[in-house]
């Protein structure tokens, strides 16, 4: 949970610091729009890094399981809430560029777990 709470703290540093920019530099936009698409980047590779790392020793129930899962989803949401507060603000202050790239790439993974969790869902209902 402490990663949780590191990457909340990240994310709200990080738009209150592109707000701040965006008023003061103006030429920070483009920043924003990189910092925007980095964080589209980290929600896609992040969570897969997550489930490629070894855990120590096995869950003791299948509630851990599903509380790394929860914990996975949550530090996507995480990461893509703090890409597509960075592209709102490049989209106040600049054109958007690198913007439009991490809001596609966002939705692109959201919907891409959405379909495979129905996918899964009539694969293991198909299999009973």
């Amino acid at each position: 949970m402490e990663i949780v709470r590191l990457i909340l703290a990240l994310a709200l540093l990080v738009a209150a610091l592109g707000l701040i920019f965006g008023f003061a530099i103006p030429a920070s936009g483009r920043i924003m729009e990189i910092g925007a698409a980095l964080f589209a980047l980290l929600t896609w590779t992040v969570p897969l890094i997550i489930l490629a790392i070894p855990r120590k020793r096995k869950p003791a129930s299948s509630l851990a399981a599903v509380g790394r899962t929860i914990g996975i989803f949550v530090i996507a949401a995480c990461l893509s809430t703090t890409g597509l507060s960075l592209a709102l603000v490049s989209f106040v202050f600049a054109r958007g560029g690198w913007a439009w790239f991490a809001v596609l790439a966002i939705a692109a993974f959201w919907l891409a777990g959405g379909l495979s969790i129905h996918v899964a869902g009539r694969r293991s209902r198909r299999a009973s």
